[in-house]
């Protein structure tokens, strides 16, 4: 009867640690679409600006993240009369994806600094600026509409 229990119990740990260990999912599994996202931004959001796509050359540029650097990387900028701009990045590893995070951070920084004396109202925009990193994926959208920017990214994040 003892040892029945204590089978039992060892079943349960068994069973419990697999169920746990299940539902965690390593951030290295994480696998995007950067296009399909691009798209979903483009057609669900609407932009102020007229956003164009941006070559892999200007990235850099653009946001001070060379495309060398990136093993996937799609954008869109604006025309300059607004701070809206869309980038998604894949990374080969995790610290670069943590670099390229840190790089796009201060491009809002720079960003917020060059749009206060030049359109002060964009300054709001990029304060609510979605910048999410997931796994090696890096995401950025400047809109007014950053809820539907996250939500976006969310459910890419989800499939």
């Amino acid at each position: 009867m003892k040892a029945t229990l204590t089978f039992i119990k060892i079943l349960l740990l068994i069973l419990t640690i697999a169920i746990v260990s299940g539902g965690c999912q390593n951030q290295d599994e994480v696998s995007l679409d950067l296009q399909k996202i691009a798209d979903a931004l483009m057609t669900q959001i609407q932009f102020d600006d007229t956003l164009y796509p941006v070559d892999s050359d200007l990235l850099s540029v653009l946001v001070g993240i060379d495309a060398s650097e990136t093993s996937e990387a799609i954008a869109y900028a604006g025309t300059g009369a607004t701070a809206e701009e869309i980038v998604l990045l894949k990374f080969g590893d995790e610290d670069g994806a943590k670099a390229g995070y840190d790089a796009l951070e201060a491009h809002l920084q720079s960003q917020k600094s060059d749009f206060e004396d030049y359109v002060p109202a964009e300054v709001a925009r990029i304060d609510a600026a979605t910048l999410e990193r997931q796994g090696t994926y890096v995401l950025l959208c400047v809109t007014s509409e950053s809820a539907k920017a996250e939500e976006i990214f969310k459910e890419a994040a989800e499939l």
